[in-house]
């Protein structure tokens, strides 16, 4: 693990520590302030810990992933990332997959999750 770590340059280093540190404070906070309503609710205490958990692998996982592709991808491919993108903010106009939370309609409905395209 420590040479892992030695891999990275000392702005890198601290940067990756700071980020820990926030994602740390973040699930601290997520638990502290929802612990005694997902014990009402879901009858577990650490119910959306949990998700919140889930969520931050998942975005490292992504992380890790967008990291390891060369730039030149993302120039060469930008053009379809961008009509993709177009795509994703006309479905949300659609009634079946766009949801309106709020009177905002910018969530798109995944069936299994909510998603809203301006995370992208």
């Amino acid at each position: 693990m420590l040479q892992v770590f030695n891999l990275f340059k000392e702005d890198e280093r601290r940067f990756f520590s700071i980020a820990a540190l926030i994602l740390i404070l973040g699930l601290l906070m997520v638990y502290s302030s929802s612990y005694i309503f997902a014990l009402e609710t879901y009858d577990y205490s650490s119910y959306f810990f949990t998700r919140q958990m889930v969520n931050i692998l998942a975005g490292l996982c992504l992380f890790i992933l967008v990291s390891q592709t060369k730039f030149d991808f993302w120039v060469k491919y930008a053009d379809s990332i961008s009509l993709f993108s177009l795509f994703l903010v006309i479905l949300t106009f659609l009634p079946v997959i766009g949801v309106s939370i709020k009177g905002s309609s910018r969530w798109l409905n995944l069936f299994f999750a909510q998603f809203q395209h301006g995370e992208l």
